[in-house]
């Protein structure tokens, strides 16, 4: 059997990103360092950041000094509620979701009704 890899096979610009900042995060820090959700959806990934010291949360814990905000974003007011100081905040989310999220609260600020298609439970 002959398996031919795609030229484009692998993670996009933004998981890479995200991943990344994960792992430098795990690597320069002694500190207690966690994802808010899974970094991405990729299980394999997921645990070999556990194994260098970053766990996924579902929920904010007081047991950690870094946070890592995931991939995909997490919703505003979810976000709002981490910038108190209590642990260092790192926004992972991938620019192009960034953008896309700044570009559905402009419209609803227009009076556009905003439909957006997903996980019940944003930190899955």
């Amino acid at each position: 059997m002959d398996i031919y890899i795609a030229k484009g096979a692998g993670f996009c610009f933004g998981v890479k990103r995200a991943v990344n900042i994960a792992f430098r995060t795990a690597e320069r820090s002694a500190k207690r360092v966690a994802t808010l959700g899974p970094i991405i959806h990729n299980p394999q990934v997921v645990e070999k950041l556990r194994q260098a010291g970053v766990r996924p949360l579902n929920k904010v814990s007081d047991d950690v000094d870094i946070l890592i905000v995931r991939t995909h974003g997490i919703p505003s007011d979810i976000y709002k509620g981490l910038t108190d100081g209590r642990f260092e905040l790192i926004d992972a989310t991938c620019p192009f979701v960034k953008k896309a999220q700044q570009y559905a609260k402009l419209l609803r600020e227009e009076g556009y009704q905003v439909l957006i298609l997903g996980d019940k439970d944003p930190l899955k």
